[in-house]
């Protein structure tokens, strides 16, 4: 498996883990609408998001460019977040 720090741009899934220590409160609440509306938005939209407690996994297929937007409207370090191509291991 490869790890990344950065946006995967040749894979049509990509998947993040973020620390959820470095999340806010709102910015949790904000996550959980975001997914919400997301689906809603584009029918069809697969994701797995999977709370482990410690962290958050959030994995996506062809939609990882609307992880990116969030990210950058909730003010969420890219620095802090692991990017991984699934389709590598």
């Amino acid at each position: 498996m490869k790890i990344r720090n950065g946006f995967i741009s040749n894979s049509s899934s990509s998947s993040f883990v973020i620390c959820k220590k470095i999340l806010t409160d709102d910015q949790l609440i904000e996550l959980d609408k975001w997914l919400v509306d997301v689906e809603a938005e584009f029918p069809g939209f697969k994701n797995v998001y999977i709370d482990h407690g410690t962290y958050l996994y959030v994995n996506f297929y062809n939609y990882s460019w609307l992880w990116f937007e969030f990210v950058e409207k909730n003010n969420i370090p890219e620095e802090d977040i692991l990017y991984f191509d699934p389709d590598e291991f």
